[in-house]
């Protein structure tokens, strides 16, 4: 029975540190992300889900994401095709735009602000 108990003990343990090896990396400021997913999963961390999913190929993203809150996410293959879409979206509604070295994520300012302190980027409105 005692020998039952430490083989669980011990697969248990096992499970903890392989979990504990599989968590997320920490959130760099100012990162270029490489794929969408790994912009989402990094907004993620500042508490804006982006669960839906949706392409728009004509303001140059390479990929955006819809999100909860009037919100979404998006990654560009250029710095110019991200700065002609953050023209575009200028005063477009209530929310805000945080534009980081590839991406944008719009969002209201709540949301914006705290992505922006997590993630880094510049705010515009």
């Amino acid at each position: 029975m005692l020998f039952k108990l430490r083989v669980a003990g011990a697969l248990g343990l096992v499970s903890v540190i392989s979990m504990a090896a599989c968590a997320a990396a920490p959130v760099q400021k100012d990162a270029a992300y490489r794929t969408l997913n790994d912009l989402v999963s990094a907004v993620a961390t500042t508490g804006l889900k982006c669960e839906g999913a949706y392409q728009r190929f004509d303001d140059g993203a390479s990929e955006v994401r819809s999100c909860r809150t009037n919100s979404w996410v998006g990654i560009y293959g250029t710095p110019s095709s991200r700065d002609r879409q953050v023209e575009i979206q200028k005063g477009s509604n209530d929310t805000v735009m945080v534009v980081g070295p590839n991406w944008i994520v719009k969002a209201p300012l709540g949301y914006a602000m705290n992505v922006s302190d997590k993630l880094g980027g510049t705010i515009q409105e």
